[in-house]
């Protein structure tokens, strides 16, 4: 039997299966027999300890960290509310120095894990707590680290920042922006990485807590004064782990509430980087290419003329405004850079962007629609970058006539033989791959939702549609759905856009008529072409591009089975 040390009158703390002694020398804690237990522990609960006295015995150096809070979940279950401060002051100091820098290498998971878990069930029972700075970014430090052994310490902590978002009023430390995002940003590399390996219900609760944090997101947003700093952090910072959980949430609509709730923030964060404070920039990145070319040259100019002693402080002054001119108007391209180094890592992240650009393209319109700041001209050209990423479709320059010979306009025989010769081969090719061509026809099917085309009287925008069509059908065997899809709605848009290219489908029609299979969508296309050069009485047209693929298919040596069942 163990020799007691301490003074007689002592009082003992049951904390389920471990008994500490907790006497007036609080340094001296030793296990008492049962029998003392439950008479001990009812007359400490009976008397008023000091709050002073219980916040050092949780701080006693020769209890192990399991110990302490073992000690604190009991004094917890059986006063609750009447030691809440004491018990919240120590568990938040535990959590802070558990995450400083010294202390990093050295964390316990499970201690970890279960000091959020106890935070978390004083808020979960209707308690409060001040939230500082600190533990704000001690719980960015959990979920960042949270891959691997760490994940569930990560998860604990994402449940407490949900709950401490629903604290009434909200604590300043969450009206911090810089901390919202660095949460934020945590917070969605977790989910990817949690929602990727395996769907379960247990997931609900990280689901509702990052739906919690970007709903918070957004209305902060509205709250700061730079909204450039916002604008760049969220693409920098938010947008690739937002379109890639986007991507695994959209299949899995049926899982339940919480899920859909989480694709709706996503988007709504989406929508606001096309705020109207942000609109009129996207002018400036879309054709910033020949400004930012000048302002270059300027400056190479003026810091010559520097170099030999001519105007010294005015080329000073010049080059130094013409940079910041340049970074004024640069930071949307930040999106840009965003998407495209995405679509360049390929995988998922390439996927993620092809499922997202047309919701991309559909929050441009209609925040553009609503604040009408900008001309639709501009809607086309993002519209023509968004098609640069998704398929390589160099469409951007051809109107400037940059030697490709995508800058004529009407039928081109070599052309035509070309596009024939690719469709009517099995071996896929083009520049753009099958979810490529099904994410282009999507953002194609926006822009005729959105008549952004019959608003553009502009020759050059009609020379860049025939060079898209062209690029599309080099890209047939890939996915010959989308790709016929895709001149669909072309023609539909305007159908000079698809003009040089019906030779090749009609002669490829030509070719398939007497195939029992023959493609609906192609059969679609051509009823389109009937039904639209009818409407415009130009039927004399329509008969010499079908003239004209009889001419290709003869020089070509091919003999198509003609049939009198051609349409």
């Amino acid at each position: 039997m163990p020799v007691k040390i301490g003074k007689p009158k002592q009082q003992c703390v049951e904390t389920g299966t471990i008994h500490f002694h907790l006497g007036a020398d609080t340094s001296i804690l030793q296990p008492l027999p049962d029998t003392d237990i439950r008479k001990r522990t009812k007359s400490l609960l009976r008397s008023h300890v000091e709050t002073s006295y219980m916040y050092k015995a949780l701080k006693q150096r020769s209890l192990t960290s399991e110990e302490r809070l073992k000690v604190a979940n009991y004094i917890w279950k059986k006063e609750g509310r009447a030691r809440e401060a004491v018990l919240t002051k120590w568990a938040c100091e535990e959590i802070c120095s558990t995450y400083s820098k010294k202390a990093r290498s050295a964390i316990r998971l499970d201690v970890c894990t279960m000091l959020w878990e106890f935070l978390s069930r004083i808020l979960g029972q209707k308690g409060s707590y001040y939230v500082s700075s600190h533990l704000i970014q001690a719980c960015v430090a959990a979920v960042s680290g949270g891959e691997g052994e760490l994940r569930s310490t990560g998860i604990a902590a994402l449940r407490w920042s949900k709950l401490v978002l629903e604290l009434s009023p909200l604590p300043p430390a969450l009206h911090k922006y810089d901390l919202l995002v660095a949460l934020v940003e945590a917070g969605l590399k977790v989910g990817v990485t949690v929602i990727a390996g395996t769907i379960q219900s247990s997931h609900d609760d990280l689901v509702s807590a990052l739906t919690s944090l970007l709903i918070h997101y957004v209305y902060l947003q509205g709250t700061q004064a730079n909204p450039k700093k916002v604008f760049t952090s969220t693409c920098s910072q938010l947008l690739e782990s937002m379109l890639l959980l986007r991507r695994l949430l959209n299949g899995k609509a049926e899982e339940g509430k919480d899920w859909r709730q989480l694709s709706s923030a996503i988007d709504e964060v989406i929508l606001q980087l096309f705020s109207k404070e942000h609109l009129p920039d996207f002018t400036s990145a879309l054709e910033g290419s020949e400004y930012e070319a000048t302002a270059i040259g300027k400056a190479t100019v003026i810091g010559e003329a520097t170099a030999i002693g001519k105007a010294t402080a005015i080329g000073k002054a010049t080059v130094e405004s013409s940079d910041k001119k340049r970074s004024a108007t640069s930071y949307v391209k930040v999106l840009l850079k965003t998407l495209r180094s995405m679509v360049e890592a390929g995988g998922e992240r390439r996927e993620a962007v092809y499922e997202a650009s047309s919701i991309l393209f559909k929050c441009f319109l209609d925040q553009n629609r609503k604040e009408n700041t900008l001309p639709h001209s501009v809607e086309f050209q993002f519209l023509f970058k968004l098609l640069s990423f998704l398929g390589h479709f160099d469409v951007a320059n051809v109107a400037r006539g940059d030697g490709t010979g995508d800058e004529e306009q009407g039928i081109n025989k070599e052309a035509v033989k070309k596009l024939f010769r690719v469709m009517m081969t099995s071996e896929e090719g083009g520049v753009c791959c099958g979810s490529g061509l099904n994410a282009v026809l999507c953002c194609l099917q926006v822009a005729q939702e959105y008549e952004v085309y019959q608003a553009v009287d502009d020759e050059d925008h009609l020379i860049r549609l025939q060079a898209l069509a062209r690029q599309l059908l080099c890209s047939y065997s890939n996915n010959k759905g989308a790709v016929l899809g895709c001149v669909r709605v072309l023609m539909r848009l305007n159908h000079k856009g698809v003009e040089p290219i019906l030779p090749a489908v009609w002669g490829v029609l030509f070719c398939q008529c007497s195939v029992k299979a023959l493609e609906g969508d192609l059969c679609g296309l051509i009823e389109d072409c009937i039904h639209t050069y009818a409407k415009l009485k130009q039927l004399r047209v329509l008969v010499e591009t079908q003239l004209e693929a009889l001419r290709v298919l003869v020089e070509l040596g091919v003999t198509p089975p003609l049939s009198p069942a051609l349409p």
